[in-house]
């Protein structure tokens, strides 16, 4: 399953516009779809999981009741995407008291949209993303907050 790419610092980025996000503190699941099999594999950025994970194991059923099937439905529904066998989500699970891996166990968890790559076509690039996954919780740019951040 393909792991989540290790991004840059400021110093390597590019000096050019990009859209940016908002940074949420949590931990990276990804979870695989498969026109066949459905979704069927779940990892961390570094280990594969599953229900009965000790740490994640709940970050799956999250994943399953609250995105799974608008992602499937946003891609399919996408023109450039119609044919697409499989499908890599990768996702921020995190609560409000989340912290550097750390997840506070009376919280309320959730998993929210970062990133997807489609087999063969790569990442979807940021416009598309906004575009095709409105509506879903994914992760949203110039929050009141993120602008104070940058001021």
């Amino acid at each position: 399953m393909k792991s989540y790419k290790t991004i840059p610092g400021p110093k390597k980025s590019p000096k050019e516009h990009c859209i940016a996000f908002d940074k949420l503190d949590g931990s990276n699941i990804r979870a695989e779809w498969s026109k066949k099999q459905g979704w069927h594999k779940f990892g961390t950025r570094k280990q594969m999981i599953d229900k009965n994970h000790k740490d994640f194991g709940q970050a799956i059923t999250v994943f399953m009741n609250s995105l799974s099937e608008g992602i499937v439905k946003s891609v399919l529904d996408c023109k450039d995407y119609k044919q697409v066998t499989q499908i890599t989500a990768f996702s921020e699970y995190h609560g409000e008291n989340s912290f550097a891996g750390y997840h506070d166990p009376d919280d309320k968890m959730r998993t929210t949209l970062i990133d997807v790559n489609i087999y063969k076509k790569g990442f979807v690039l940021p416009r598309t993303f906004i575009r095709i996954f409105e509506g879903l919780d994914y992760q949203r740019s110039f929050t009141k907050a993120f602008i104070m951040i940058l001021l």
